[in-house]
């Protein structure tokens, strides 16, 4: 029997926010003038705006610059603001106060600051933390559908990449009620990794160490790229190929497919889930891989009759499948890597690696027939809300609309032998199954192992 409550927590809010974030953060001596920031205050759990917060603004030697109070949408505005480097730090009844340090005001690229707040109230116990910033070329100029996604520096504390974002359409993201314990140690994570990724660009990581109730603001930098590596196998699922396709999975054209589970009142959507109930198009082209059925819209199978409002969507009995790829061969080669896109949406209840709606992928030695597991795409903890039956947990989070993002593993283990990649889906029993499942695309083979430490740099800390 599932539970509706789990110790552990990953609470992971997102939200496209305008922040203030300086382009070199070692540029301490911005041009003088006057200038002015913005921004809001949300509740990281709710997503509520929060008006009648108070926003502290502070010059660099500690002296208090202004205060002002949050309007009936949350958001507030403060002028005659001279250039220079500043903390700001929001605070109402209710909440714990969040703290932004190191907002620069003057930078050239950013005529007005911005910072978006995302405090959480006095009944989370656990430390968490935020993080925002502006994804920019190498001209200055922002860039929108940047994929930005954050893992624990050591990825084995978190399951890897555990919240993935898109920047909006003036460059900005933000990922808030970010959890700083470890679900596997308990320890806090001393630091985290964020990756950055758009097409025809170099892929980008940088280590941020987030302290409890801080906003790190944190500006990324692209510059565009070749192809990294040698391709070695590729599939966009746009024509026949020799993939095995078991259980729910299938080749999917772009099709207005809806979830009937949303409109039958089974299962909600996210807050900021603007689809309708409506699976996603490819990633690329016409054509993805899914797991599910266009008949309900979700992996649910045949559904018990009679089931109460909001269950989350009740299946007769589980279901499970795998997407299988053709004959790999990576004789000759020294590393390798696979790469993907991912979209995907599955219960809340017990969404954990160890848990229900189980997202794998293996790799089979098709000379030994020894079949490996690469990873679980499934994080580490539950989330700690209860009645949660009918929220989905998703590739962007806890409660949040799916999004595209990108995953690849380390395939240097496997060179000199023939492979098979396996995409694994099981539910492990029929409960909470109402939701869209999961969707792959371009995958991506290639004769470089990814990049790990390269691009890699310690950009803030206490």
């Amino acid at each position: 029997m599932k539970k509706l409550y789990y110790p552990l927590i990953l609470l992971m809010s997102f939200a496209i926010v305008i922040s203030a974030c300086k382009k070199d953060e070692d540029d301490d001596d911005p041009t003088t003038g006057g200038f002015s920031i913005a921004g809001y205050s949300q509740d990281a759990v709710s997503f509520a705006h929060m008006a009648g917060a108070l926003v502290a603004v502070t010059d660099h030697a500690g002296a208090q610059v202004t205060q002002v109070l949050t309007d009936a949408g949350g958001n507030y505005l403060v002028t005659g603001i001279t250039a220079g480097n500043y903390t700001l730090t929001v605070s109402k009844e209710g909440y714990q106060s969040q703290v932004a340090n190191s907002v620069v005001v003057g930078n050239v690229n950013l005529p007005q600051a911005f910072v978006g707040f995302m405090p959480v109230d006095n009944t989370v116990t656990v430390p968490v933390g935020a993080l925002c910033g502006i994804v920019l070329d190498a001209n200055g100029i922002a860039l929108a559908d940047a994929t930005i996604a954050i893992s624990a520096e050591d990825e084995t504390l978190t399951n890897g990449y555990f919240a993935t974002v898109m920047s909006d359409a003036s460059g900005k993201f933000a990922i808030g009620a970010i959890p700083l314990e470890s679900a596997i140690k308990g320890d806090l994570i001393p630091a985290f990794k964020i990756k950055t990724i758009k097409g025809n660009f170099v892929d980008v990581s940088h280590n941020v160490i987030i302290a409890q109730n801080t906003l790190v603001v944190k500006n990324v930098d692209l510059v565009n790229q070749n192809v990294p590596g040698n391709t070695i196998f590729t599939e966009g699922f746009e024509t026949t190929s020799a993939w095995t396709y078991d259980g729910f999975w299938h080749s999917q054209q772009n099709a207005t497919i809806l979830n009937s589970n949303v409109t039958s009142e089974y299962v909600k959507l996210a807050p900021n889930d603007n689809s309708g109930g409506h699976i996603a198009s490819a990633y690329a082209g016409m054509y993805c891989a899914w797991y599910g059925e266009a008949q309900t819209g979700s992996f649910i199978g045949e559904a018990v009759a009679g089931q109460s409002q909001w269950s989350g969507g009740t299946g007769v009995s589980s279901n499970h499948g795998s997407l299988t790829s053709p004959q790999i061969s990576l004789v000759g080669l020294n590393q390798a890597s696979l790469s993907f896109w991912s979209w995907f949406e599955i219960e809340s209840v017990n969404p954990n690696a160890s848990g229900y709606d189980i997202m794998e992928i293996h790799i089979l030695d098709v000379g030994t027939q020894v079949t490996t597991s690469l990873g679980r795409l499934n994080p580490y903890s539950d989330p700690i809300l209860d009645n949660r039956a009918a929220l989905p947990f998703t590739s962007g989070g806890f409660n949040k609309a799916p999004v595209w993002a990108n995953v690849e593993y380390d395939l240097s283990g496997y060179v000199g032998a023939d492979i098979q990649i396996i995409f694994e889906f099981r539910t492990i029993d029929g409960l909470y199954n109402g939701f869209r499942g999961w969707l792959v695309d371009n995958i991506l083979v290639t004769d470089k192992a990814p990049l790990k430490a390269a691009n890699t740099t310690k950009v803030y800390g206490p």
